[in-house]
């Protein structure tokens, strides 16, 4: 917003600050205030608003449609200007010597002094009725009449125009880019993303840096799961803070915009988008971090989905708050009242089974048995909690290959004679190929990989006698197993416990065990497996979370009276 740039400038100066506004116009709206600009000044305008005295308006539109207004309106009254005579450049002086025309160039008349022919309500009723007319020229349908309205105290509200899919899809690309511009803008975002992230990152990483002997071992770290813990907990955290006041600070646009009827769904899902870039931005750089001060190979992937999607929640979670708080403050009390029962029920920093026994459904066997508690079914962290840990237990690139080497023998054994001689001997590579990977060792991670993903190509295109000659264990002192580059011992053990108590054959239904790798879902037959529970769980309360969203933003903008 500029205050008359031009006042007191020359006329060359004057079209060099107004090409400036012009290249500031690019990225945002300008608005400035223009006292008598020229013609070549004016032209560098998308719009022109004249305001006549008492702040009537006069005209709005393009500065050429406001000159060939004018120039009309001198023809149409009678009113003879040198400029039109002459045939010059019409600007400003022109326009607001029309305007101030004097009674004594009309006729004869004797000195009337600083009179006007025409007063400031005069050019506002004939610009209205000229853009009256011109509506009415263009079908739009008429104004209905002032009685025919038999409400309340407020305006029905206007039909909603029916839109096409590029008209839809140009909505979203527009509030898309405003609210990833807005944040991109913002320097909190810049600090959050390249300062706090990494910070929080080496902090966790170098404080649960501990393996029970001197040196630290990723196999034998003790802290793995507490850091797969607070990377979640980051996560959703990021995911609040960044979006706890977006809706707010929007609020007076939403407002302003409410005439046109915009789609609340495509605010939302544009916002949604670029939230979870700015997010997924920042899981990436704390991740990168962490992960290697950790020494956690293979995995960057898998925890950066996990991550990104409990920070996607974590948005979707802030996003209703500030769609229905009216204040930021109240919007920013909301993100430990949401985050930290979070925290508490999630299953890491107190176990379930020394958890308080009235939280549990049924003491004696949810409580010692691997049970969850009630309230934490509703805790969105506990499922990204749960998720990330079963990732990290069975999609590392060792435990890939084990698990799949060991369904291919199960469903073999399944088969029994229907296998034949081919089925019979692939079994037999099988098997004898999960034995050289469960004893192969390598001297760093790089040679582990390369040895998994050889005994992976040798057990599918190889020979019987290819894979009972592979060696698999390097000569020298510094070996290790391949599976202490890739699998936590703590990890494994909780979730081998898990497995233990799902599959304890006392169970006479199906049980919902914390860490468990498969899952019984209400009213499905079979178990699904734990990732794609957690994670679709967690992409529901995306769903609604924008649903419920989206509904509180067309509800207060249906209130236009």
């Amino acid at each position: 917003l500029f205050d008359e740039p031009i006042s007191g400038l020359s006329s060359k100066d004057s079209e060099h600050v107004a090409e400036t506004l012009r290249a500031l116009a690019r990225e945002k709206i300008v608005i400035a205030s223009l006292h008598r600009p020229g013609a070549s000044v004016l032209r560098l305008f998308d719009k022109v608003l004249l305001l006549d005295g008492g702040g009537k308006m006069a005209f709005f539109g393009t500065p050429g449609g406001m000159v060939g207004y004018f120039r009309e309106a001198c023809e149409e009254l009678g009113i003879s200007h040198p400029s039109m005579v002459a045939k010059t450049p019409l600007g400003a002086d022109f326009v607001f010597d029309v305007l101030e025309t004097p009674l004594n160039a009309i006729g004869d008349g004797g000195n009337t002094g600083a009179a006007r022919r025409f007063p400031p309500t005069f050019w506002q009723e004939r610009f209205e009725s000229a853009a009256l007319l011109k509506s009415l020229q263009r079908d739009v349908s008429p104004v209905e009449r002032p009685g025919a309205y038999k409400g309340g105290g407020k305006l029905p509200v206007p039909p909603k125009p029916t839109r096409r899919w590029r008209a839809v899809l140009l909505v979203f690309t527009t509030h898309f880019e405003r609210s990833l511009l807005s944040k991109m803008r913002n320097r909190g975002t810049l600090y959050s993303t390249f300062l706090e992230a990494p910070i929080l990152a080496a902090l966790i990483a170098i404080t649960l840096r501990s393996s029970p002997t001197g040196k630290y071992e990723f196999s034998t770290a003790l802290h793995i799961p507490a850091y797969l813990f607070l990377s979640v907990t980051v996560a959703m955290f990021l995911g609040l803070t960044n979006s706890a006041t977006e809706i707010l600070r929007d609020r007076a646009v939403l407002r302003r915009e409410r005439n046109c009827q915009p789609s609340g769904v495509s605010y939302v899902s544009a916002k949604f988008l670029a939230l979870g870039l700015v997010a997924a931005v920042q899981c990436f750089t704390y991740l990168v971090i962490g992960n290697h001060f950790l020494e956690i190979k293979g995995m960057l992937f898998h925890h950066w989905i996990w991550m990104t999607l409990t920070a996607l929640t974590g948005t979707g979670m802030a996003l209703v708050v500030s769609s229905m708080v009216q204040t930021e403050r109240a919007a920013l009390t909301a993100v430990p009242l949401l985050l930290v029962p979070q925290m508490l029920l999630a299953g890491a920093l107190v176990p379930f089974k020394e958890m308080n026994r009235g939280l549990f459904d049924e003491v004696k066997v949810q409580r010692l048995g691997g049970g969850v508690p009630v309230p934490a079914w509703v805790m969105p962290l506990r499922y990204a909690y749960e998720g990330m840990m079963v990732a990290q237990a069975t999609r590392n690139p060792f435990e890939l290959e084990r698990i799949r080497m060991q369904r291919k023998i199960e469903r073999a054994r399944d088969m029994g004679e229907e296998l034949g001689k081919d089925g019979i001997e692939r079994f037999e590579m099988v098997k004898e190929g999960l034995r050289r990977l469960l004893a192969s060792g390598a001297r760093t991670e790089t040679e582990a990989r390369a040895l998994v993903e050889r005994i992976r190509r040798m057990v599918d295109k190889g020979t019987p006698l290819e894979v009972a000659t592979m060696k698999v264990w390097p000569k020298g002192e510094d070996v290790k197993p391949t599976y202490s580059f890739f699998v936590n011992e703590r990890i494994d053990l909780l979730v081998r416990e898990a497995e233990t108590f799902r599959n304890d054959y006392r169970n006479k239904k199906a049980r919902h065990v914390f860490l468990a790798l498969e899952k019984p879902v209400p009213f499905y037959q079979e178990q699904v497996d734990t990732m794609k529970f957690c994670g679709w769980l967690l992409l529901g309360v995306c769903v609604s979370c924008g649903v419920v969203t989206a509904f509180v933003i067309g509800w207060q903008n249906r209130d236009v009276g």
